[in-house]
């Protein structure tokens, strides 16, 4: 990582350290970016969330659908 002094007030100074100033504030820049870009992809909700549960309540009910037809059909014959 860059080499630092502390100045009078408690704070990192990197006056003799451009190079060291310049990838350390790139690399935050970099990671803040990583957060941002993780943050939308965590808070997009555009997809379809369907789960396990619905597809076999929905094949549940088509089955059911299907047997009442059925049992309705014989009894008009």
């Amino acid at each position: 990582m860059a080499f630092f002094d502390y100045n009078r007030d408690g704070k990192k100074d990197w006056k003799d350290n451009a190079r060291e100033y310049y990838l350390y504030n790139k690399f935050k820049e970099e990671e803040e970016e990583k957060q941002k870009h993780k943050k939308e992809e965590s808070s997009d909700t555009g997809g379809s969330n369907v789960g396990c549960g619905s597809v076999l309540l929905c094949f549940l009910f088509l089955f059911f659908a299907i047997w009442f037809t059925m049992m309705v059909d014989s009894l008009l014959k």
